[in-house]
C-alpha cells in the first residue's frame, strides 16, 4: 500500500468522526481496523484522537461538540478535500454560490488549518491546507477511506415507483 506524503489541491485527503460516544466509537474502529489512537489536545476541553496504522495516521475522531450533542446529532464522518489557502479556498466558496458554515481558522498544534462549507444543494465538506499535517498516511488499503456518498437529510425520497 502506497504512502502518502502530500496531496493535490481539490482531492480528498483526510476524515474524522464526530462522534456520540467517543469511547464507543474508539474501541469500534480500533478493533475493526487495528487502528492505535494518539490524543492530542483539540482546545476547549477536547480531545482529538488521531487513529494509526503501521505509524501514518489515516483518520481522526473526537466527541462530538457540545452544541451538537444538545441538539441530539447523530455522529458522522466528514471529509476534507486538499486546499492551498483555505483563505482563498472559502472566498472561492462563496463565490461560486456555496456557504461558508465554519469559517477558515488554525488547528491547535500547527497541523494546519479547516474550514466546512455547502455547496448549493447543501452537500457539506470540509476543507484543509496542511501544517504540519497534510492528511492520511496511507493511500488505498482496507483501514483508509477510499469513498464517500454525499446525502442531504432534508431531500424528499425517492418512492419506490421512481427508484428501480
Amino acid at each position: 500500500m502506497p504512502q502518502v506524503d502530500s496531496y493535490k489541491q481539490g482531492t480528498p485527503c483526510w476524515v474524522d468522526l464526530s462522534s456520540s460516544d467517543i469511547e464507543a466509537s474508539k474501541a469500534f474502529y480500533s478493533d475493526l481496523f487495528g487502528w492505535e489512537l494518539d490524543a492530542m489536545d483539540a482546545g476547549n476541553g477536547m480531545t482529538y484522537y488521531m487513529a494509526k496504522l503501521q505509524d501514518r495516521y489515516v483518520a481522526g475522531m473526537m466527541q462530538q461538540m457540545p452544541d451538537m450533542a444538545a441538539a441530539g446529532a447523530p455522529s458522522f464522518w466528514a471529509n476534507y478535500l486538499a486546499v492551498d489557502s483555505v483563505d482563498d479556498a472559502a472566498v472561492r466558496v462563496t463565490a461560486a454560490g456555496g456557504n461558508v458554515l465554519f469559517p477558515p481558522d488554525s488547528v491547535p498544534n500547527g497541523s494546519g488549518r479547516m474550514f466546512f462549507a455547502a455547496d448549493p444543494t447543501g452537500a457539506q465538506i470540509g476543507f484543509w491546507e496542511a501544517g504540519t499535517h497534510h492528511g492520511a498516511g496511507w493511500s488505498m488499503n482496507r483501514a483508509r477511506w477510499s469513498g464517500t456518498n454525499c446525502r442531504r437529510t432534508t431531500s424528499p425520497r425517492p418512492s419506490p415507483s421512481t427508484n428501480p
